[in-house]
């Protein structure tokens, strides 16, 4: 079903001859542009952000992109890869030097 949507919307004549453009894109928003963007589409990206009394705002991707899931993702396998290094030692692997993280 999903294949026949998009083959519908990538040869159906509207689409062809339109503009595609996105409105408040978050992470699924950017990741429909590209797709678009590769079948030859022209594609706008508008992502406004209110600022938050503290004066926080990003750029494109909202706050999964850049202060939620994608961050959190990261450090959680930081961390999961500090801690398989220190177990590393008990099955066998020999570390030569110092493992320290640099962030």
């Amino acid at each position: 079903m999903y294949s026949l949507i998009f083959t519908f919307l990538y040869t159906s004549p509207i689409f062809l001859a339109c503009f595609f453009s996105l409105f408040f894109s978050r992470s699924g928003g950017l990741a429909c542009a590209k797709e678009a963007a590769q079948f030859g589409r022209k594609v706008a990206v508008l992502d406004y952000v209110e600022p938050s009394p503290q004066g926080t705002k990003w750029g494109l991707g909202g706050t999964c992109v850049n202060v939620g899931c994608i961050p959190k993702k990261l450090m959680h396998q930081a961390a999961l890869l500090g801690s398989a290094l220190k177990d590393a030692q008990h099955y066998g692997w020999n570390i030569a030097q110092p493992v320290h993280h640099t962030w």
